[in-house]
């Protein structure tokens, strides 16, 4: 879970430079609530974090969240606006592919490193240079 919540740092101080706001800060202003639904999106879909965990996370970050139904609320705030918003589309979907690149990268680089079979590498080798990777 260390690994993920270094990431989700990132992605924090990805978003409050982008939007140049500080996620945590208690405020109801718009541009505030739209970076805090953009972080609960990639929390609940790419980190898996819970309702509960998220509202922990703000929690823990001095951004007091009283009920996870304010995180849900949250996340449906940002399906709505998404089509409508096109900046924090754009960025949603530039992080999402940035973070999930690196975890496919990670991951295949730990498979790789675990194939013991040389004939297993070696359809693998082959399947790659016919991607031409």
């Amino acid at each position: 879970m260390k690994e993920y919540y270094n990431k989700i740092n990132e992605v924090i101080v990805r978003l409050n430079k982008e939007l140049e706001v500080d996620i945590f800060k208690n405020s109801k202003e718009r541009k505030y609530v739209d970076a805090r639904s953009v972080l609960v999106k990639i929390m609940r879909d790419d980190f898996f974090y819970t309702w509960v965990g998220i509202q922990k996370f703000m929690n823990e970050n001095n951004c007091i969240v009283k009920q996870h139904g304010t995180i849900m609320h949250l996340y449906k705030r940002f399906e709505s606006f998404k089509y409508s918003d096109k900046r924090l589309r754009t960025l949603y979907y530039t992080i999402m592919n940035e973070v999930i690149s690196q975890r496919l990268t990670e991951e295949l680089i730990n498979r790789i490193r675990h194939i013991e079979d040389p004939d297993k590498f070696f359809a693998l080798e082959k399947a790659l240079d016919k991607l031409q990777i």
